[in-house]
């Protein structure tokens, strides 16, 4: 039994939902605490600015318990799955170094989806989001044209009731 519940939304028939390999149901979810890293500017109505540090499925998890419903403004920016991996050069000055190089490439992060992996990333946030969203809130949505028409699908399918 998960902590918080999800509303079941049932398909119309006419309305377009997407469907994807492995496509599962996002009914709940489990409350995990996440790591408050910082807090930012001064307390006003009861609120201060938080960061936290974490998955951001399990951040949004922990945030539910205190902000469902609450939140007036969302901005995502998600990965784009722009297929790259994403490095940054280190340089290592007075080290000594084994290979011939002065620096060496780490990796940041990787953009490398599968379709469905990515559809099903983006659908579990999606569905937490909209918990967290107020009934008069806004929630934008960063991403670029290769995905656009899926997330947009993915979106009216679980906003469409909001």
């Amino acid at each position: 039994m998960s902590d918080f519940e999800f509303e079941r939304v049932n398909t119309i028939k006419g309305y377009p939902e997407l469907h994807w390999t492995g496509k599962r149901p996002y009914r709940g979810t489990d409350y995990y605490p996440a790591q408050l890293k910082e807090k930012y500017g001064e307390m006003k109505d009861d609120w201060i600015n938080k960061i936290f540090w974490g998955d951001n499925l399990q951040v949004m998890s922990h945030m539910l318990k205190e902000y469902r419903g609450k939140i007036d403004l969302i901005y995502i920016d998600p990965p784009f799955d722009s297929k790259a991996d994403y490095k940054m050069k280190v340089e290592l000055k007075g080290k000594k170094i084994l290979n011939d190089n002065n620096s060496f490439e780490e990796k940041q992060y990787s953009d490398i989806w599968t379709n469905d992996e990515y559809l099903q990333f983006m659908y579990e946030r999606l569905i937490l989001l909209k918990e967290l969203l107020s009934d008069e809130g806004t929630i934008y949505l960063h991403c670029d044209y290769h995905k656009d028409y899926y997330l947009r699908c993915i979106m009216d399918n679980i906003f469409r009731n909001k």
